[in-house]
């Protein structure tokens, strides 16, 4: 593959391996570079003249870190989706705003430009964080699956365990003060439950993984989609909005 590569390639000219042809040289460099990893060494670039990407830990500001998980992503090939996505959705909005949203995949529109919750989806989700007197800038927006499942199909089990990891960095970064989990997929993928939507609006619940040094506030929503196939059902994401309201408001 592609990325292997340019990984090879990269490790060739750090050991002086050029003498051999890399045909004769590539068992050897596959060798190191799981010797490599198996020290602890990660490598997070599909271009290894790509200077912006690197290890988290050489990475001081927000934006680099997370520019650094997106290379990550772009990187990986466990997931089977990103062969037929046009584009890997990372993220949208304000990092910095102590508001995560999670939603489910992207859809056709979102992999068309690369951005999440852009669709007819995603106007309704922009609906109802102006209600509240918010905009992008106040929030910021991903997926579970970064990846285009085809058809629109729900991701499968298998696609959002390898994709789960990547997320718990992601909110690690960010370490929001609150999350908004919007559709059974987000919810059930981060709170490892299968318990119905409706009872979970009615719990205080709480998110946690081993890199949060202390658990986050976390507000679970019908995803937009479903409130488009039902719109009887946008009384209850009302009804979560104000809670959400009442606990930022005593945050501050």
């Amino acid at each position: 593959m592609e990325y292997q590569n340019n990984l090879l390639q990269s490790i060739q000219k750090e050991q002086n391996f050029n003498s051999l042809s890399y045909s004769e040289n590539k068992e050897a460099l596959l060798a190191a570079l799981w010797w490599y990893h198996y020290q602890g060494v990660e490598w997070a670039w599909c271009d290894p003249e790509n200077k912006a990407s690197q290890t988290s830990e050489g990475l001081t500001s927000l934006d680099e870190q997370l520019q650094n998980l997106k290379y990550e992503l772009e990187c990986f090939q466990e997931c089977r989706l990103i062969d037929t996505a046009q584009h890997t959705v990372f993220a949208d909005g304000n990092p910095a705003g102590g508001i995560m949203v999670v939603g489910e995949a992207p859809g056709a529109e979102e992999d068309r430009l690369g951005k999440p919750f852009v669709g007819a989806s995603g106007q309704l989700l922009d609906a109802i964080f102006q209600s509240v007197g918010w905009t992008r800038d106040h929030v910021y927006i991903t997926n579970v699956v970064p990846w285009r499942p085809p058809m629109n199909r729900q991701p499968s089990v298998q696609e959002i365990q390898v994709c789960l990891p990547f997320l718990q960095r992601h909110i690690a970064l960010v370490k929001p003060k609150v999350l908004l989990l919007f559709g059974a997929v987000a919810a059930r993928s981060l709170l490892g439950t299968m318990e119905g939507m409706a009872a979970l609006q009615q719990k205080e619940l709480f998110y946690k993984n081993d890199l949060l040094q202390e658990p986050i506030r976390l507000f679970v929503f019908y995803h937009p989609a479903y409130l488009l196939r039902s719109p009887g059902q946008k009384r209850a994401v009302w009804h979560q909005m104000i809670r959400l309201q009442k606990f930022l408001n005593n945050k501050v």
